[in-house]
């Protein structure tokens, strides 16, 4: 597991990852391995902050050192750094985090990482070159084993 350092900036690691926000909710993509991944509450509002440039320090001022709260912000950085969604990034200027920290710490520990892969193989298939002959999209292929 990666040691988050507080002071960084992170952002999202590449054109390979996509991340959209409905409702309150992101749904993040990785392209390159065909995983998504969910973050609502107050992971939403941490992926948030973190991908407009603040550091997880900043976001999480408001959290009780030691609490359960903080170790699960940490632990959600963490994982999404793990799963290669962000990467190291220089900080804007710009970035004012107090709001966002305020939020964060109302959310409670509700900062949950979910990741998902069922859809692995179809979203790693290319849909023009993947395609069995006789049944169409969405059917690949047969791989050998």
């Amino acid at each position: 597991m990666t040691r988050t350092n507080e002071t960084k900036a992170y952002c999202i690691a590449g054109a390979h990852v996509v991340a959209e926000e409905f409702d309150g909710e992101y749904m993040v993509l990785d392209l390159g391995t065909g995983r998504y991944f969910s973050f609502a509450g107050g992971a939403a509002l941490v992926w948030a902050g973190l991908v407009a440039g603040a550091t997880p320090g900043e976001l999480a001022a408001r959290l009780p050192a030691g609490s359960q709260a903080r170790a699960s912000f940490a632990a959600f950085v963490e994982s999404a750094i793990d799963a290669g969604l962000l990467r190291e990034a220089e900080r804007p200027a710009d970035v004012d985090a107090s709001d966002l920290a305020e939020r964060i710490a109302a959310a409670g520990d509700t900062f949950a990482f979910e990741a998902f892969d069922d859809l692995t193989e179809l979203l790693a298939a290319d849909p023009i070159h993947d395609v069995a002959k006789e049944a169409g999209w969405p059917h690949s292929e047969p791989r050998d084993a």
